[in-house]
């Protein structure tokens, strides 16, 4: 699905059928991988929708630093919901966008929002770092639309593929491909103190 969408396959042929055993990402910490059995009704498709969206958003363009973690968590977190529009169209979509942002307005203190770019340590691996920039992934695609919103993607992974990248990279891409100043969008929702809506 994202390798149609970003015309970029990194596998010749990436089969996975049911019954095969694949190692989809870490669990519990970087020491730890999770090996998940696809029974055949795919029980754990959207786990494996993200990781798989890391060939792309981790792996094949990984961010530079730690500040920059959201453009490989919040891209394979956003990637679920591509599955689910994949799967079952755009309301399916829209309810899982819907479902994110619940997750992430049920974590954070709205009285004390954080900014995406650069999470303190000590809660580096929560919703601020997934589901929040999910959101904001959703909101850049609302107002790029679709189709500038996936040449976005095509163009960040075809410029970055197999470098590392800023927050600062992608948000030149999306001025490449809008023709439009987007700094105030990412100093709004990826440096700035404010929760998404």
């Amino acid at each position: 699905m994202l390798s149609d969408r970003i015309k970029n396959n990194l596998y010749e042929r990436c089969e996975i059928k049911p019954g095969s055993r694949i190692v989809v990402g870490v669990s519990g910490g970087p020491d730890s991988i999770c090996l998940l059995d696809i029974l055949s009704k795919l029980n754990y498709e959207i786990i494996v929708a993200h990781e798989l969206a890391h060939q792309w958003f981790g792996d094949a363009v990984s961010y530079i630093d730690w500040p920059e973690m959201w453009l490989s968590e919040g891209f394979a977190t956003y990637s679920e919901a591509l599955w689910r529009e994949h799967l079952d169209g755009m309301s399916a979509y829209l309810q899982y966008m819907i479902q994110t942002q619940i997750t992430y307005y049920g974590w954070e203190n709205t009285s004390n929002p954080l900014p995406i770019y650069d999470p303190p340590w000590n809660i580096i691996w929560t919703p601020l770092t997934y589901e929040k920039p999910a959101s904001v992934l959703h909101m850049l695609r609302y107002h790029l639309g679709t189709e500038d919103f996936f040449d976005v993607l095509r163009s960040y992974v075809s410029q970055y593929q197999y470098e590392n990248a800023s927050t600062g990279d992608f948000a030149e891409v999306v001025q490449q491909v809008s023709g439009e100043d987007y700094g105030w969008f990412f100093d709004q929702w990826i440096y700035c103190l404010l929760y998404t809506s």
